[in-house]
């Protein structure tokens, strides 16, 4: 098994979830000590900019003995153009542009809401023959995700059917290879002057990852010659899920249970947790050594108003 990179991306909204990530690596990754780290700064305000970039350099040491595998970066130094999007959008191109600044054959792309709560190793990410582990989901005609999958092979000219297939996850973290995004890129550049263009088209309707499988049905025609299953078990509280206090209860059930490794937060819930989902979040960090209550605070804001007419519950 060859060796592999994690690379990260932090912003202003979310640099406190950052410092937990590199604390779950320093204290969960079990693999290679060598493995390098790439931190990618996405902010296009030179204000805010600055001000990661300070943020994330006096918080070096959270990554404990790989510190000195962190490489930082701003997204302006993997762009090969200006682009005119921001946010979430910059950060689709960065992903794919990865290549530019990673090494390693294998790459494992992380977004800072990420973190490890349990022993983590290169083959929770990668088989043993290299290939990406992931699993498999159908998305419905009406999902946004379906939208995503049909655009993603048509502008790469494979038949828009294979969206009614079950396909890939579109979350991080996410396995995949270097080599291939390096393929993709060089295809994308040939047919749309480079991949910066092919984002800003006000057409486009894809998505980095759904991108990147239909590449991978493109090249190998049977996905399964390039993944293998079994990816690394996570669960997330994004902005508008769980979207009920029994689905988060059930989120956090699952958590607290064991076997999940990956936990993540999305910094759109922060100030929206009922007391007690907030508690118990608080208490998970606490008891996997990665964040004090004040961290926690940081994080999570304080907990929502139990009294509101609907409290947890994404507005």
């Amino acid at each position: 098994m060859t060796s592999l990179s994690f690379f990260t991306i932090v912003c202003a909204k979310d640099f406190e979830q950052w410092r937990l990530q590199a604390r779950s690596l320093a204290r969960y990754w079990r693999g290679d000590a060598a493995a390098p780290v790439h931190v990618v700064v996405n902010e296009e305000a030179e204000a805010d900019r600055a001000r990661v970039l300070d943020y994330v350099r006096d918080n070096l040491g959270a990554y404990g003995a790989l510190q000195a595998n962190v490489r930082v970066h701003v997204s302006q130094d993997i762009l090969r153009a200006p682009v005119s999007m921001r946010g979430w959008r910059v950060q689709q191109i960065v992903k794919m542009l990865a290549h530019r600044v990673v090494e390693t054959p294998r790459i494992v792309i992380l977004d800072s809401k990420n973190h490890f709560i349990e022993t983590i190793d290169e083959l929770d990410f990668f088989a043993s023959d290299d290939r990406p582990r992931t699993n498999w989901r159908k998305r419905s005609p009406d999902h946004s995700q379906h939208k995503w999958l049909r655009h993603s092979f048509a502008d790469l000219g494979l038949d828009p059917s294979w969206a009614d297939q079950p396909a890939p996850p579109t979350i991080t973290p996410y396995p995949v290879t270097r080599d291939l995004l390096v393929r993709l890129t060089e295809h994308l550049d040939a047919e749309n002057g480079l991949v910066e263009t092919y984002f800003e088209s006000k057409d486009n309707q894809s998505s980095e990852f759904f991108l990147i499988y239909a590449f991978v049905i493109r090249t190998y025609d049977d996905p399964q010659r390039y993944y293998a299953k079994g990816l690394v078990k996570l669960a997330t509280i994004f902005n508008r899920f769980p979207e009920t206090p029994e689905l988060m209860q059930a989120l956090l059930e699952r958590v607290e249970s064991g076997g999940v490794k990956v936990f993540s937060f999305h910094h759109g819930r922060k100030g929206r947790l009922l007391p007690a989902d907030h508690a118990r979040i608080v208490r998970l960090w606490q008891d996997k050594g990665l964040a004090g209550r004040e961290d926690a605070l940081e994080i999570l804001g304080p907990p929502a108003d139990a009294h509101s007419d609907r409290p947890g519950v994404p507005q």
